[in-house]
């Protein structure tokens, strides 16, 4: 917003958070911002089925992999989700997806988003790839200190 967007919707099914954003918005005096309380997994849908697009999607969901037990499941979840965003970015629009899990390793986080786009039909290069900053170094040969990781992709149709 604060870079000439013209319009930003943030999502998230915390009213809290909601509130937040709303607050946030107006101390920053950015009136082209919208907060709803929703689930991003049906949001989502409901923009495919309106044939709403975007320039930008961010992903910034919760750890989806508390242990290592659930990380089926969770590369699942990170699956649909960026499948979903992925499907409703316009062309060379830009999709930035990040997981807070340790347990989804940067590779495995990265073969998601390799499937996810495989499974929208989407040309995706990968023009960043993060880790946490400085403040939190990851220690060599301990794979839970890696937890952080942000990927922006060019998407392409």
């Amino acid at each position: 917003a604060y870079h000439h967007a013209k319009e930003v919707t943030c999502l998230d099914i915390s009213e809290h958070a909601v509130l937040q954003i709303e607050r946030n918005a107006k101390l920053n005096k950015l009136n082209n911002v919208k907060a709803v309380k929703a689930d991003v997994f049906e949001q989502l849908r409901t923009y495919q089925l309106n044939q709403q697009k975007f320039d930008v999607v961010i992903l910034d969901p919760p750890a989806f992999a508390k242990k290592v037990d659930d990380v089926k499941k969770a590369y699942q979840g990170y699956k649909d989700i960026n499948l979903q965003a992925l499907k409703i970015i316009n062309d060379n629009g830009y999709l930035m997806s990040c997981s807070c899990s340790h347990y989804m390793t940067p590779a495995l986080f990265l073969d998601m988003l390799m499937e996810a786009s495989n499974d929208a039909k989407k040309i995706t290069q990968m023009v960043e790839f993060r880790i946490q900053g400085k403040d939190h170094p990851a220690l060599l040969g301990s794979d839970e200190s890696l937890y952080l990781k942000c990927v922006v992709l060019r998407v392409k149709n």
